[in-house]
């Protein structure tokens, strides 16, 4: 299954606002996901990306993946190609120390600073996957779940949403 059918069939589930289940038992938020159309008109493409990549920006949106609709406190807003390039620049100027050759910011978390980065250095070992950048932890105290975009849409799907990475380890690959 492509990523685009990942994200209709979450899109499809998920159109109406409702109750997920976390860790066995209900939140107490209306969860919905949505596309929001945006226009990347004019933005320079960007080299080196994984297919999965390309094929989320060719939907031009950003991707609101399980959010909190009453109080914005939850979800993954997928971000558009433009949003990338300007998110990473200021990642990059923020936290110079944290920062590598190859981090794109490709989403963000609603309600928290936290980051979704995909690796796109072709000549690093976790080229294509992705990890989540915590906004006071240094480097080495991110989560790695050790996927590309495509398994970690799966999995936050199957997590209805749940930051299923937390359990997982926080150490870098290799």
């Amino acid at each position: 299954m492509t990523l685009t059918a990942h994200i209709a069939r979450i899109l499809e589930g998920w159109s109406s606002a409702r109750e997920a289940v976390h860790a066995g038992a209900p939140v107490p938020l209306r969860l919905c996901s949505r596309l929001l159309p945006v226009s990347d008109a004019g933005t320079p493409p960007v080299e080196d990306v994984p297919d999965e990549l390309s094929e989320l920006w060719a939907l031009s949106a950003e991707v609101r993946l399980f959010e909190d609709i009453d109080f914005g406190q939850w979800g993954l807003a997928l971000l558009p190609r433009a949003a990338c390039a300007t998110a990473t620049r200021v990642l990059a100027s923020q936290r110079r120390r944290e920062h590598r050759d190859g981090d794109l910011v490709i989403g963000r978390f609603l309600g928290d600073s936290d980051l979704l980065l995909m690796r796109t250095d072709p000549r690093s070992a976790d080229w294509g996957q992705v990890c989540i950048a915590l906004p006071l932890d240094r480097r080495d105290d991110w989560y790695y779940p050790k996927v590309g975009l495509q398994a970690f849409i799966q999995l936050l799907s199957d997590a209805q949403g749940a930051k299923f990475w937390e359990l997982a380890s926080r150490r870098p690959p290799g």
